[in-house]
């Protein structure tokens, strides 16, 4: 896995993960659906492009025609915007499995703010109501899974999310917290 906490995917991180991901073989599966913007994934398929990989966008709105098109990929890529909605749309779309059992395969999996939070097994999918550092303060629900003992919160330092992390963690005790800054992975 190749997890970034958001904020611009730095160019060694991006030639990496299309090493990682096949070189001039790689094919990477853009799954965008964390977004609401009608242009979403297209970003992610300029920055792989650019670097020579066959990128596409897949979408979910027929959900057979989507695992065909991933079942192409060497790697799955998922941008930013809500954790919340990627993952939803995902369980929509009875992928969750389905991604579960290609990461357990081997297949590269990589992404960026609600694209890195979406990988943990207990997800932070938002904002806590109040700032604090407490037991039962901070929201978790069920994330994909790939990084099963962690719990990955992304804009770390830019967004001062150390609370809600050890919140989740203090709730979470056998889990690990893992706060990824941006630019970084």
């Amino acid at each position: 896995m190749v997890i970034v906490g958001g904020g611009g995917t730095p160019l060694a991180v991006r030639q990496h993960f299309v090493k990682l991901a096949g070189g001039n073989d790689v094919r990477i599966a853009v799954l965008p659906q964390a977004s609401a913007r009608e242009d979403r994934g297209e970003s992610s398929v300029k920055m792989f492009s650019e670097l020579g990989a066959k990128v596409f966008i897949v979408k979910l709105e027929n959900p057979e025609a989507a695992r065909a098109r991933l079942d192409e990929a060497t790697a799955i890529w998922f941008p930013g915007g809500s954790q919340a909605a990627l993952y939803d749309a995902l369980k929509k779309a009875d992928l969750v499995k389905y991604i579960r059992d290609r990461h357990a395969r081997g297949l590269l999996f990589g992404g960026t703010s609600a694209g890195a939070a979406v990988m943990s097994a207990i997800m932070i999918p938002r904002m806590p109501e109040k700032p604090a550092l407490r037991t039962g303060n901070t929201p978790t629900t069920p994330g994909l899974g790939l990084a099963p003992g962690l719990i990955i919160d992304q804009h770390f330092i830019a967004r001062r999310r150390m609370n809600r992390l050890l919140s989740a963690v203090l709730d979470h005790p056998d889990h690990l917290g893992v706060g990824i800054g941006e630019a970084t992975a």
